[in-house]
């Protein structure tokens, strides 16, 4: 079972990929933040495979999230979900070790594949 944390402070957009991501049998939402010290409260007890950060989120940038999140739990997959296509700050992202990108406008089989 594959054990998601997602990072997404839009109520709608997270609603949707938890129902998405909970239809699957080999995945499963063990926590949700909507922002940074929401994250930094849950994610080391949620232990997560996979953490979902949107880049755009209330109290840091999902740079710094994901940037932190690389350093303190090195054994969690990271996956950067957002609407932003800046490619320099992507490049750096995959370059400093997070495993993958995808766009929100990405279809839904895309992302449950990202995150697999």
């Amino acid at each position: 079972m594959i054990r998601v944390m997602l990072l997404e402070d839009h109520l709608m957009v997270r609603n949707a990929f938890s129902r998405l991501i909970n239809s699957q049998p080999d995945m499963e939402v063990v926590a949700e933040a909507t922002t940074a010290e929401e994250l930094w409260g849950t994610v080391r007890q949620a232990r997560p495979d996979v953490v979902s950060i949107d880049l755009e989120v209330p109290g840091a940038s999902g740079r710094e999230v994901a940037l932190r999140l690389l350093e303190e739990l090195p054994d969690t997959a990271l996956l950067i979900c957002t609407c932003r296509s800046e490619p320099n700050e992507v490049q750096m992202l995959v370059e400093s070790g997070v495993h993958g990108y995808i766009s929100k406008s990405a279809g839904a089989d895309e992302y449950l594949q990202a995150l697999r």
